[in-house]
Formats: C-alpha cells, structure tokens, sequence
C-alpha cells in the first residue's frame, strides 16, 4: 500500500478518546521504541487493545493501550503547486488534493529525469568528434 504520509511531512493530530477510535484511522502512538504515526489495523475497546501497522509494512506492530494512543491525524500539509496547502484525511476535498500533491510529486520526477537524460544527451552531441579534432579522417575525400 502507498504510504499516506512520507518522512518529513507536518502532520496534524488532535487528542481522541478510546471510544472514537476506528478500524483504518491514522493515530499517533508512544511505544517503547518512540513515536509512530501508523494505521489502526485492530481496536479492541473492552480489552483496550490496540494493533497498528505502517502502510507499507508487512507485519503489524506490537499491541498498545489506549493510553498510548496519543492522538488521530487529521490532515497534512502538501505541496500543490507552489502553495502548501492543509488536506484533511477523510473527505473528498482531502483525497482530491492529497492525490493532486502526489500526482506532481510523480510528474516532477519523470520530468527531472527526462530532462537530466536531455542534458547528458546534448553534452554528447556536443562533443561528437568533429573533422579537424585531431582524429584520423582516412577514407574522406577519396583518400
């Protein structure tokens, strides 16, 4: 799965209780590692037993409480365009500009690319032998 939010990326969180915990929230968690921002994959209230899981990871996390759950994102920041601009997680709003950031995120790297691709290729041309360039040129001119 595409991971929804990247290193480095400023996230919102607001403080939720146990209860408005679901299946598919992103949550913010304390472990005895350190922080995780990672989605909730189980949420058992009554056991208060909590599972987690990085989009991109295979296997799920250890099992917390409630009481490490610190907080749901909510939105993040994105670049479109030249702005950055908030897109909340749920909504049609959110996923329309979420999609749109990642959309040029893609674009700029295709486009990068092909445009180093072009730059290598033009040095090239640029220094193709050329007659007088100190090369052997047998076979010119009839000789």
């Amino acid at each position: 799965m595409f991971p929804a939010i990247r290193d480095g990326e400023m996230v919102y969180v607001k403080p939720s209780p146990g209860e408005s915990l679901h299946r598919g929230d992103i949550v913010l968690v304390k472990g005895d590692s350190g922080f995780r921002l990672h989605r909730l994959i189980r949420a058992d209230v009554r056991r208060d037993v909590f599972i987690t899981r990085g989009d991109s990871g295979l296997q799920d996390d250890p099992a917390v409480r409630r009481a490490q759950i610190l907080g749901v994102a909510v939105a993040k920041d994105v670049q479109v365009g030249r702005a950055a601009v908030t897109a909340r997680f749920k909504g049609p709003c959110g996923k329309l500009l979420r999609t749109l950031a990642r959309g040029q995120a893609a674009l700029r790297k295709v486009v990068g690319g092909t445009r180093l691709s072009m730059n290598n290729f033009t040095k090239r041309a640029e220094r193709a032998p050329r007659h007088g360039d100190g090369y052997p040129a047998r076979g010119l001119r009839g000789e």
